[in-house]
C-alpha cells in the first residue's frame, strides 16, 4: 500500500516535469511508472535517455530534475506571523489606546493616529486593524500605515518592571467574569492585575478534574503549555 503512495505520488510529479526533454516525455514516464512500478521499477515505454538501459527507481529521475533544474526555496518574512494572526478592527482612544477583547492596550506607535478614523474604507471604514496571537494576551501587534513597520502593544495592566508569564483567551474570559462576580468596577486594567494573577496562581488538584466542564479542563491544559503552570 505504501509504494503505490509513492508511485501514485511519483507519477503526478513527473507529470509536471513535461518541460525537461532530457528526461524524456512526462506523461509517459507516468504512465510507465504506473504500469509497471506494482512489481518492479523498470520503465517499459521512455526510459530516462541518459540511461535508458539501467534501472531506476522513482527517485533517480527526480533527483535528476532536481539537479537539472535546481530547487528555490522561498523563505517568508518574518512579518507574515503578524498578517496571519487574527484581526480586529477597531477605534484609537486618545488616552487609552485600543481595546480587544475587553482588554486596554497601548504605545506611543499609536500617537499620529489617536485623533481621528483611519482611511480604511468598506466593511470597517475609519476603524484601525489590530492583530492579536490568542495563545497569549499580554500584548497585540499594530502595523504603521505609513511606514508598513509592526509594532508591539502591550496590555496596559502589565506592570512595568515585572514578568508576567503568557495567559491565553480563555484566561481573560475568566479574569473579566471573576472581576464582575466581585462588583469591580476597574478605572484601569492595572486594578485586573490581581485578578489575573490569583487566577494564573491557582492550584487545580488533578483529582477534581472529572468533576470539571471539558471546556474548562482544556482551559487548564492551555496556560499549562502556555507558561508551566504546575497542577
Amino acid at each position: 500500500m505504501e509504494r503505490r503512495k509513492a508511485l501514485g505520488l511519483f507519477a503526478a510529479t513527473a507529470a509536471s516535469f513535461t518541460a525537461l526533454p532530457s528526461l524524456g516525455a512526462g506523461a509517459s514516464l507516468a504512465e510507465d511508472v504506473t504500469r509497471q512500478g506494482k512489481d518492479d521499477y523498470t520503465f517499459a515505454l521512455d526510459a530516462p535517455s541518459w540511461d535508458p538501459a539501467g534501472g531506476h527507481s522513482p527517485n533517480t529521475p527526480f533527483a535528476a530534475a532536481m539537479a537539472q533544474g535546481g530547487f528555490a526555496l522561498h523563505i517568508p518574512a518574518p512579518e507574515l506571523y503578524y498578517q496571519l494572526l487574527p484581526a480586529h478592527h477597531v477605534a484609537i482612544h486618545r488616552r487609552r489606546g485600543v481595546k480587544i477583547r475587553g482588554l486596554w492596550y497601548d504605545s506611543p506607535a499609536l500617537n499620529p493616529y489617536r485623533d481621528g478614523p483611519s482611511t480604511r474604507s468598506g466593511r470597517h471604514r475609519g476603524t484601525w486593524q489590530i492583530h492579536r496571537d490568542p495563545r497569549d494576551a499580554r500584548t497585540v501587534f499594530f502595523q504603521d500605515p505609513h511606514t508598513d513597520n509592526w509594532h508591539t502593544l502591550p496590555w496596559t495592566g502589565l506592570p512595568p518592571s515585572t514578568e508576567v508569564p503568557a495567559f491565553t483567551d480563555s484566561r481573560v474570559r475568566d479574569m473579566l467574569a471573576a472581576a464582575r462576580a466581585a462588583g469591580l468596577t476597574p478605572r484601569t486594567d492595572t486594578e485586573l492585575l490581581p485578578v489575573l494573577l490569583d487566577l494564573l496562581g491557582a492550584h487545580v488538584p488533578v483529582s477534581t478534574w472529572p468533576t470539571l466542564t471539558k471546556s474548562a479542563r482544556r482551559g487548564i491544559t492551555r496556560d499549562i503549555a502556555a507558561h508551566g503552570v504546575q497542577l
